[in-house]
């Protein structure tokens, strides 16, 4: 098996020996041509090496073909050096044109140099090479014939009658004036008819104007001699090939009496040429299908490419294969067509073609044909103008193709751009290439059938829910194979289990499931039979999954027991579903409880019926007391009319094969009456007959006094609906977008001035509303339904008496009359409400400016403290006082914290701060007081504090810089404070650390004696006024821990 890309390639004995059945043939081609048979390549650099030498090289030159694929010189050395350059430049500019190259070259061959013609036809390749195939040929010296006309001149006439070629002379008017018997028996006449023929007469017309331009240029002395193959007329009309010399019986111009020729028959050269060409036009494309063939990866791209050759080798406008070839066929298609630009085929419609009878006509044909058929109107059957009208088609050549194991298959070409006729040599081509079609698609036809049985099987694997697996039996736990699903299965690879040993698949059995389930593989082998458990296997993610194992043991030739094969499916979902099957049970029956609904089957011929546990708790009866029969379930409702009634539906029900129901009164054990519903339905047995009765009963006492009251409730709804000052009713919107009002309370009607109407139809333009207020209305109503909720607004209504504010709620109910969606509203006069909020708005106002001014006067007020401890601390550095300092510094930066927060909350209008933002105004005001350089990191945060947090935690956070600036620098050492803010669910989480030394312990547990008033304050700040935690720690320095509550919590 050949494997490329996940592809299987079958090499089958039939596909081996039709491969060498083509070669065979191909062999016997290259014995059979007398020359040297080759294939030249040109490399885009420039240089050339023979990919392919034929054994004619030790006949024509005397060297191994195998040496002269390895260098190529070995043949180039060999020609003369005058022919060498005309040699290269010849077979450039026949790479360039694409063009055939044929030279006649002169070889060293023994020291002798010898003619030969060299022949071959390029190839371009799409890497940029180019391919010569080719032929190499013993030739003949161009101007060796001249020497021999001369000494058969010398020898004339005397020994004209024995020599080997036929010798004439012939007058300047074309008569012959003599001839020899060789020149009589060449061209089939007697010496007497010859003589009364002349030269013109036995003549090719084809050569008659070569002939007649070559005479000219002798007579004019521009030429002494001339030699040519032409073709002569034998006198029973047949061609014959001559080598044909010529010259003037004189030297001097003007002085020729006659001519003198000399003739060869080289008649069977000719046809040796012309089999050899036949051979070699054979040999070369038949080379190229192998190529294609044996370069193919992949057989549907190998088939098109062969297509695509035939369509360069035979210059046609379209090759297809097409299936198939059968005129009872329903249908036909082209799965594979290769054409040229302007002639698409069937393959492009991309579509099966139901069957026509020209193609019918066309099918038979070849069935009936052994080999190649041509269908045109030169030659071969006449083809169908269908074909021309649907795919222009003007001359075919086909063949039926029969790959075993299929229908046979139909291989075409067709020239569309003119009528064609078709060699016999390209008719034998394509019956060979037919041949190795059919061959390939014999091939194709059998891996196509193998890839779609490899898909099914790895469709089955690979669908499977888990894997497919083989195990020694000595060793059961070790995979030696184990399908890609085990990923899945237990979170391993397969090679995990096969390759590197890793996992042992006993290692991952729960150890309470083991034994048991070597304890059934060991039966099943010993019984021979499969074997089948379900066991917990531990996944590679630590999860436990039930699995379902089946298998058996494969036996060796000695009928020994030594694989076990089988597969492992996942049946976790299984498992978990019985699980949740048995607590859904328990969930039903606790439902069927406390939705108080029960069931009960009655027996019809015995009368005995089945209650369910809840049957009896409806009732209210001990099922070890209470045996339900026809008769004590009657006496459980003392009402005969009600059994009539239910007797009577349940003859119904049954009679039509319905599913029936009835209400029901009972009496409770207390003297209580109970409400039940019944739901039954009869069931029968295969005679028709009604053999029992099912059903479910419900406690409905609830319900019916539910019922009572909701009556009760609707009545007092509509009482305060009638009574209600607010504006309510209900209204529906038409097609048209207009307001239809349906149902109005009194207090309505009395906002629009008209007599109450209840129930009935009226637009809201008749009720006066103004037509403002209704296009208001109609937006609310269509975004009511839009969005599938109520909507709530307020407008300025337009009123007789002045404006009005209504606030109103507009809600979706459902669809109404004819089509129309029904909603319900609800307004209300809010007219005072707003007016009062006017004034609220001024006083806000108000208040707003003398915020300001007081906002303006605290922070005068505050910076004056702050110039004034500017002052204390002056004097008393004057008086030499330097323990107040520490303390009025800290005042002050507690001052500074408080008018940081100030300012900022002054800027914002006093809207909530970020805490980021806090935080880092403090902090930076502080540092910028100290001259140590401390780098300052807060993290992104977009929390939010409102004023009175902010004051507390300006506090906090002023005190820990201050003691972070008093205690945590250190000389040669490159100071930071970091500060993280974070929420999480409502609760604000600060921490703020520095690289200092960190906290004496006792502040750590909590114990702030000896420790400044700082950390009471903070502690007190946090816990009293934040309401929240606070913490302390050391992790490579100082590190506070603050909680609280986000805004509003």
């Amino acid at each position: 098996m050949n494997h490329h890309k996940g592809v299987t390639v079958p090499e089958g004995k039939k596909t081996d020996r039709a491969v060498k059945e083509i070669s065979d043939r191909y062999e016997w081609l290259l014995n059979y041509i007398p020359g040297m048979v080759f294939v030249l390549v040109r490399h885009s650099d420039g240089t050339y090496m023979f990919s392919y030498v034929s054994d004619s090289s030790f006949k024509l030159f005397d060297l191994d073909p195998q040496a002269l694929t390895r260098d190529w010189t070995l043949f180039f050395r060999l020609i003369h050096p005058d022919d060498q350059t005309r040699f290269l430049e010849s077979a450039r500019i026949s790479a360039q044109t694409i063009q055939p190259c044929k030279e006649k070259l002169r070889f060293i061959v023994n020291g002798e140099a010898r003619w030969y013609d060299y022949l071959s036809r390029p190839q371009r390749q799409p890497n940029g090479d180019t391919f010569w195939d080719g032929i190499v040929l013993e030739g003949t010296d161009p101007e060796g014939t001249e020497a021999v006309l001369h000494e058969k001149e010398e020898m004339f006439p005397g020994t004209s009658k024995q020599d080997a070629v036929g010798i004439g002379h012939v007058g300047l008017d074309g008569s012959w004036l003599h001839v020899n018997q060789r020149l009589c028996d060449m061209l089939g006449y007697s010496r007497e008819e010859l003589m009364n023929l002349t030269l013109q007469d036995v003549t090719h017309a084809d050569g008659l104007t070569t002939d007649i331009d070559h005479v000219r240029k002798m007579l004019k002395g521009e030429i002494q001699t001339y030699a040519i193959e032409k073709r002569c007329v034998h006198k029973k009309g047949t061609p014959v090939w001559t080598n044909l010399t010529v010259s003037l019986a004189g030297h001097r111009k003007g002085d020729a009496s006659h001519f003198l020729l000399l003739v060869e028959d080289i008649s069977a050269r000719k046809n040796s040429e012309k089999i050899q060409k036949n051979h070699l036009y054979l040999l070369t494309n038949l080379e190229r299908i192998n190529r294609v063939v044996s370069s193919a990866i992949n057989l549907e791209q190998m088939m098109r490419d062969v297509l695509e050759a035939v369509l360069s080798i035979f210059d046609c406008d379209r090759a297809f294969l097409l299936f198939p070839c059968d005129p009872d066929s329903s249908f036909w298609r082209v799965p594979m067509e290769r054409t040229v630009p302007g002639y698409p085929g069937a393959e492009a419609l991309n579509r099966d073609f139901p069957m026509q009878p020209w193609v019918v006509e066309i099918l038979r044909v070849l069935l009936e044909t052994d080999g190649v058929a041509v269908f045109g109107p030169q030659e071969g059957e006449p083809l169908p103008p269908e074909g021309w009208d649907q795919f222009h088609i003007q001359s075919a050549m086909a063949m039926a193709v029969y790959p075993k194991g299929d229908k046979p298959w139909m291989f075409g070409m067709h020239q569309c751009a003119f009528p064609r006729i078709w060699s016999e040599d390209e008719k034998t081509l394509f019956r060979e290439i037919g041949r190795r079609i059919s061959d390939s698609l014999t091939t194709l036809q059998a891996f196509r059938k193998l890839q779609k049985s490899e898909d099914r099987f790895r469709t089955l694997v690979e669908n499977l829910p888990g894997c497919v697996y083989r195990s020694e039996l000595k060793n059961p736990w070790r995979l030696e194979y184990v399908s890609e699903s085990v990923l899945e299965l237990t979170g391993y690879s397969p090679s995990q289990f096969t390759e590197t040993n890793e996992i042992n698949f006993g290692d991952l059995i729960l150890d309470e499931d083991l034994q048991e389930v070597g304890r059934l593989v060991e039966e099943g082998v010993s019984n021979r039979s499969h074997y089948e458990s379900e066991y917990r296997i531990r996944h590679a993610s630590g999860d436990v999954r039930w699995v379902f194992e089946k298998g058996r043991a494969s036996y060796d030739e000695g009928d020994n027991p030594r694989w076990l094969d089988g597969v492992i499916v996942d049946i976790t979902e299984r498992k978990n579903i019985e699980n949740r099957l048995r607590n859904s049970e328990a969930r039903l029956k606790e439902a069927q409880k406390m939705a108080k609904l029960g069931h009960w089957k009655l027996d019809v011929k015995t009368g005995d019926c089945e209650w369910s546990d809840e049957t009896y708790r409806i009732f209210r009866l001990d099922p070890e007391t209470f045996k339900p029969q026809i008769d004590s379930i009657m006496a459980l409702s003392p009402w005969p009319g009600d059994h009539e009634r239910d007797q009577e539906i349940i003859k119904r029900v049954t009679e039509n094969r319905e599913q029936g129901s009835f209400e029901q009164r009972f009496l409770r054990p207390d003297g209580s009456i109970g409400y039940y519903v019944s739901i039954f339905r009869g069931v029968f047995d295969d005679h028709d007959n009604l053999v029992r009765i099912m059903g479910t009963i419900q406690d409905v006492t609830e319900q019916k006094r539910t019922n009572e009251a909701l009556k009760k409730s609707e009545a007092t709804l509509r009482s305060i609906f009638e009574s209600s000052p607010m504006l309510m009713g209900i209204v529906e919107l038409t097609a048209d977008d207009k307001i239809v009002h349906i149902y109005d309370n009194p207090a309505t009607a009395r906002f629009f001035n008209v007599e109450s109407q209840g129930a009935g139809e009226i637009a809201a333009d008749e009720l006066g509303a103004p037509s403002e207020a209704i296009s208001e209305w109609l937006v609310h109503y269509r975004q009511s339904q839009n969005e599938g909720k109520p909507v709530r607004f307020e407008y300025i209504h337009p009123a007789p008496d002045g404006p009005l504010w209504l606030s109103a709620t507009v809600s979706t109910i459902g669809p109404g009359r004819n089509g129309r969606t029904r909603f319900s509203y609800v307004a209300e006069d809010i007219t005072e409400r707003k007016q009062g909020e006017v004034k609220l708005q001024e006083y806000a106002e108000t208040q707003e400016v003398l915020l300001r001014e007081v906002n303006h006067r605290v922070k005068n007020n505050l910076a004056v403290i702050i110039s004034m401890l500017h002052k204390e601390e002056d004097l008393a550095k004057l008086k030499g006082q330097t323990a107040p300092l520490s303390l009025l510094h800290d005042l002050e930066g507690r001052i500074r914290g408080l008018l940081t927060v100030h300012s900022m909350f002054s800027a914002s209008n006093w809207q909530p701060l970020f805490l980021s933002q806090l935080c880092r105004q403090i902090i930076k005001g502080n540092i910028d007081s100290n001259t140590a350089a401390i780098k300052l990191s807060v993290s992104a945060s977009d929390v939010l504090v409102d004023s009175n947090q902010a004051h507390h935690l300006s506090m906090v956070i002023n005190e820990l810089t201050t003691n972070t600036l008093k205690y945590a620098i250190r000389k040669g050492n490159r100071s930071r404070i970091d500060v993280d803010i974070k929420d999480d669910a409502g609760k604000v989480f600060l921490t703020f650390r520095d690289n200092g030394p960190g906290y004496p312990e006792n502040i750590i547990k909590g114990n702030y004696a000896g420790a400044s008033i700082g950390f009471e304050l903070v502690t007190g700040i946090v816990k009293k006024s934040l309401r929240g935690t606070i913490s302390f720690k050391n992790e490579n320095g100082a590190v506070i821990e603050i909680g609280f509550d986000t805004i509003g919590k």
